[in-house]
């Protein structure tokens, strides 16, 4: 007898339904892995979450890399250190910076490679200043849409009443250290540090945030002057600045003060931070409505 062709075998049919899961689960299991793949190298626009620092450093770990950096002793009244993943490729960077008996400023950041102290040095610099004491590391930030933080710096130097704070840039691929630049309102390229502190008849300050929410922030910096007792009112200011009037309701003799406020903005564009008369003004009017 002739077995009809057209008429699957039992044993062929069950043998295909056992398995058709499987190769289904398979097939599921390569899609989903595939697309959890991350590029965690932080160079990557798409990778929003950037990944954690792969161990901490010990404190010992950190005076032996800035013992090597340096080339000194160490301690913690001459040096002071910050570790951050700057670049966001999951390696913890150390930024140190140091005071030597002559009292010369130096600055350094390196890779950490394990708590054992093997380091890899990126960049060092020298910067001179009158300083008081050691500089600290404030906080870093990433403040030209580079992905990679700059570093914020107290210099522990300044004036009678204002300390100097300053912003480092990092350049990995150059292997570079450097303070960030920017053009002033007349064009002259400058260090981006900048005095901060109050007395009775002045202010002074710098933020960076993003004013006019374009996705670029801006250095903000602001200088206010108070109008001394028997001087006239300025009748003539600059575009840069404001005259406000502040009531003084502490104080029992003064009822208001007028200040005289002069802010410069500069934004991001892709070489430097340029000044910006748009978020200049958009700052003077938050002075004067009291938003600052």
């Amino acid at each position: 007898m002739t077995p009809n062709k057209n008429k699957c075998p039992r044993k062929a049919i069950l043998t295909a339904l056992l398995f058709f899961p499987i190769i289904i689960g398979a097939c599921v299991y390569l899609i989903l892995s595939n697309s959890s793949k991350k590029d965690l190298s932080g160079n990557n626009p798409d990778n929003q979450d950037r990944p954690k620092i792969n161990f901490s450093a010990s404190k010992e770990t950190a005076r032996k890399i800035m013992d090597k950096s340096f080339n000194a002793t160490t301690d913690d009244q001459n040096s002071t250190y910050y570790i951050d993943d700057l670049n966001g490729d999951g390696k913890p960077e150390i930024i140190m910076a140091y005071i030597n008996p002559d009292n010369e400023g130096y600055y350094a950041v390196s890779t950490i490679n394990d708590n054992n102290g093997d380091f890899k040095k990126i960049a060092q610099f020298k910067y001179q200043e009158m300083y008081r004491g050691t500089p600290s590391i404030a906080r870093t930030e990433d403040i030209d849409n580079d992905e990679i933080k700059e570093i914020f710096m107290d210099l522990n130097a300044g004036g009678a009443y204002t300390e100097l704070e300053g912003i480092m840039d990092v350049d990995f691929a150059g292997e570079k250290l450097d303070w960030v630049k920017y053009a002033s309102i007349e064009d002259s390229i400058n260090n981006a540090i900048f005095p901060v502190g109050a007395s009775v008849a002045n202010r002074n300050d710098f933020v960076v945030i993003d004013l006019d929410n374009d996705q670029k922030k801006e250095i903000i910096e602001i200088y206010g002057n108070l109008i001394q007792d028997g001087r006239m009112l300025p009748s003539g200011l600059e575009e840069t600045q404001i005259l406000k009037k502040e009531e003084m309701p502490d104080t029992d003799t003064v009822n208001s003060q007028w200040w005289v406020y002069d802010v410069k903005s500069y934004e991001w564009n892709e070489t430097i931070f340029a000044f910006d008369m748009g978020t200049t003004k958009l700052m003077l009017d938050k002075i004067e409505k009291g938003e600052n």
